[in-house]
């Protein structure tokens, strides 16, 4: 079954207009009628609503969404929108050190993982100077006016002396 016959269905079967069920899943009646002929009128092409969609349907008809997706059709293509993913531009030594790292097996990365967060403690290594005036003070005030909670103020001054001793 296509998504537009089963709408349909239910909303003969609960005596709905196309308008009613339209504003009921915050959708236009003229996409109802769009969904129910399952033909996309600019491209005559077969419609395939968004996965949004049909939460929205399954909400308004009090169905499972995992429910309605089993009672369709296999070829009811559905969209998935997501947002796209920004494109990180690494330089050359990232990518080489990157490139190393998914060579190794599970633990050889593990171990990769930890030496690389060992040389983070270590001050000489760090892009930071862990004896800044101006980082003791941010640290000292992490609870006061930025949103942070006191517990993970307390988390990051404690991070932060670990630091210190180890550098």
């Amino acid at each position: 079954m296509k998504i537009g016959e089963w709408v349909k269905s239910y909303r003969l079967e609960h005596g709905l207009s196309m308008q009613s069920f339209g504003n009921m899943c915050g959708l236009s009646r003229a996409y109802i009628s769009i969904l129910e002929k399952g033909i996309n009128p600019t491209t005559n092409k077969p419609f395939a609503p968004t996965i949004q969609t049909l939460k929205k349907i399954a909400a308004v008809t009090s169905t499972d969404l995992d429910i309605l997706l089993h009672l369709l059709d296999g070829d009811q293509t559905v969209k998935i929108k997501s947002k796209p993913i920004p494109k990180i531009e690494l330089r050359s030594e990232e990518n080489k050190l990157l490139n190393s790292f998914r060579k190794l097996n599970d633990v050889g990365k593990r171990e990769a993982i930890k030496r690389v967060s060992e040389l983070g403690e270590i001050e000489k290594y760090c892009l930071i100077d862990l004896d800044s005036p101006g980082l003791t003070i941010a640290a000292s005030g992490l609870d006061e006016n930025t949103g942070i909670s006191d517990e993970n103020a307390a988390v990051i001054r404690e991070h932060l002396e670990k630091l210190k001793k180890n550098k």
